[in-house]
Order: C-alpha cells, then structure tokens, then sequence
C-alpha cells in the first residue's frame, strides 16, 4: 500500500484533532521469529506418541502452552522473515525450526504427563517407534548399530545446531557416544535424559536383546561433554554369519536411499535461502522507495513498513510491524473501500491512486492522503 500526503510539499495548516479512538495494543512483543537451533523434525514422532498413550488431554499439557503464544514466534518457510505463532503442524513439519530454550522448555514438559521415574526417557523410546517404520529397523538389525549410528550421527549434524553427536568407540556388544555443546549453549538434564531414550529405542526397535545405557559423563554436571555407553547382547555366530551375507546385497540400496534423502532435504534448504535472498532483495527496494510503503496482512496488521511511513505515522518500525494495523490510521469508511473486491474477485488498485482518505498519526493529527493498494 502506497500512501502519498496530498500535499506533500507544504507543511500540514489543518487543525489537529486528537483522536478518540484508542491506539490498537500489540498483538505480541516479540517481532523477531526463534533463532533456528533445534529442527522440529526432532519432535515428529513425539506427538503421535503422546496422543496414542495419552490422549489429547496429554498433547495439550506439553504443547498447549506454545500454541498461537506470543513468546515464541516460528519463521515462515514460505517468507522466512516473517514471525508466526506456533501451531501443532509446525512441530511436526521439518522445514521448521525452534530455539533450544524451546526444545528444553517442550521436553520438560513431559514430567506433567509421564508417570515414570524416567518419563522423559521413556517419551523418546516411544518416540522412536512412532517416527521410524519398520523396515528402517530392519535396514538397521541387518547393517548393525555402528551404521544406525552413523546415521544418527549425520542426522544430528543436519537438524541441530546446539551440539554434535561423536561415536568414540563401537565394538560388537557396546558403543560409545559423546555429545559435544557448541559454544553458547548450555547443557540440560532433561536433554540428557531424552538422548538416552532416543538411543535405546533405536537398538531396541532395530531387534537388539538387552539393551542397556548408561550417561558416565554430563555436561550438566559440570563435565566437558555428555558420555553415553551403550551395550546389548552379543549375536551368536550363526546370526552374525547369516547377517553378514544380507548386508552385503542391501549396503548399497541402502546408501542410495540415504543419499537419495539427504539430497532431498538439501534441496529443501536451498529453497529456503534462495526465499530468504529474495526477501531481502525486495525488502532493500521496499526500504529505499521514497513514498510511505507498506504491507498489510488479511487481518489489517501491518507486517513491513518502510522509513517515509514511520515519518508520516509518527511511529517506530518496532511499534508499526506486527503489532499495529490500518484500522489505526484510517477510518472504518476508508478500509472497507479500500478492501472493497472489483467484479473479478480481486482488491481495487490502479483507480485508488487518485482517492483521497484521512489519515492519522500518532499523535491524533489527522492529514489527506492518496492511496493505491494491490495485491502481492
């Protein structure tokens, strides 16, 4: 929406009438979406896991507290600039990321629900199964555990960018995994304790017998890294033989589906860059227009605003985006002409450039303006 002052050239000589109305109070205080820590493809199987065990009523116990909150906003994965509250789609979505306070927030939630002296170790058991098919676990038995994870490994490396998952050693009966914390991030026991159940649900869903883990180090507890020892029974020679000769003919199907996968999300990730360069190619043109610009959602709130609109509105950007809408600035009359759908289903634009509305500022003042509205 471009809104051009009538007489632009002369300072305004009208009286100024304060407004009666009030301004519209901010609809949430955080402009800024999460930083993009933790993917939410971490949570896929959660979900699925609580509803089938507890129910709606437990769904909404961990997650209903996040869901359309204004501290915790989401970018969009069509226009990754752009803020959104959180809707349980979200977290199952992959395209999707949250912050690591989030995650730790959202995984100690799980306490509230559980009634286990190790719920949240038993949530990620039953995560693992509810996001993994069987014949991963299948893939998984026939290839070992050192390659499950292996994969596990990278996957780490791909949807979370609070920590790096190490394989220190792996023999036939037992592994040993470290979980290294970039700078910047803490440790949480919650965290810890979800770690733990993701590894041993994927041994034991991958058919393995006696699986056992055991945390030996933590960095919560003040050590350099998290130390993870896994250990299962040992297969017989028989089953280790017979294993050995499967392995061989699926290694290679089986390296081209992960390829094949990870290709894809890499695909996924240039798309998002590629949306994200061009946002700020055309918010660097929005920017640099020399008449008040702005953006405006279905709901009337305004999402961008450009430096002559925070001149002629008297208000910040931080104030304007997000939190104000054009039912601020103009009045009832003016919306819905400037809403008002032509003949074919579409908002009015090029005959609204010579339309004149009253406009108000800050302050109450209110001025003449033109306006021309399209459709982006």
């Amino acid at each position: 929406m471009l809104v051009d002052p009538k007489y632009h050239n002369e300072p305004y000589q009208g009286n100024a009438r304060r407004s009666t109305k009030p301004l519209n109070a901010p609809k949430h205080e955080r402009k800024q979406p999460m930083p993009k820590e933790v993917n939410c493809n971490n949570f896929r199987g959660l979900i699925p896991y609580l509803r089938k065990n507890y129910g709606e009523e437990g769904v909404q116990k961990i997650i209903g507290e996040f869901i359309g909150s204004s501290e915790y906003l989401i970018a969009d994965k069509y226009a990754p600039s752009k803020a959104l509250p959180i809707k349980e789609e979200h977290l199952m979505d992959s395209a999707y990321w949250v912050s690591s306070d989030f995650s730790v927030r959202l995984i100690g939630n799980l306490r509230k629900v559980i009634k286990d002296p190790d719920p949240i170790f038993v949530a990620a058991q039953g995560a693992v199964k509810e996001s993994l098919s069987k014949s991963v676990f299948f893939i998984g038995r026939i290839l070992g555990l050192k390659k499950m994870f292996a994969q596990a490994q990278k996957l780490n490396a791909r949807f979370n960018r609070t920590k790096k998952l190490v394989i220190t050693e792996v023999g036939d009966d037992f592994a040993v995994l470290q979980m290294r914390y970039l700078p910047g991030f803490e440790a949480s026991k919650d965290i810890c304790d979800w770690h733990r159940g993701l590894y041993t649900g994927v041994a034991k869903q991958a058919g393995f017998k006696d699986v056992k883990i055991v945390e030996t180090h933590c960095r919560a507890e003040g050590d350099e890294y998290c130390v993870f020892k896994i250990t299962w029974k040992k297969e017989n020679l028989f089953a280790a033989l017979l294993k050995s000769i499967v392995k061989r003919s699926l290694k290679w199907a089986v390296g081209n589906l992960v390829a094949e996968y990870e290709e894809s999300v890499r695909d996924r990730d240039r798309l998002i860059e590629k949306l994200t360069e061009s946002e700020e190619r055309y918010r660097s043109v929005f920017e640099n227009t020399a008449t008040p610009t702005i953006i405006v959602e279905e709901d009337l709130t305004i999402s961008m605003a450009n430096v002559e609109f925070e001149k002629l509105s008297g208000y910040t950007k931080n104030q304007i985006e997000g939190s104000l809408t054009l039912s601020t600035f103009l009045p009832k009359e003016a919306i819905k002409i400037v809403l008002k759908p032509d003949a074919d289903g579409t908002t009015a634009n090029d005959d609204l450039a010579k339309r004149e509305f009253q406009f108000t500022d800050k302050h109450g003042s209110h001025r003449d303006v033109l306006i021309k509205v399209g459709l982006i």
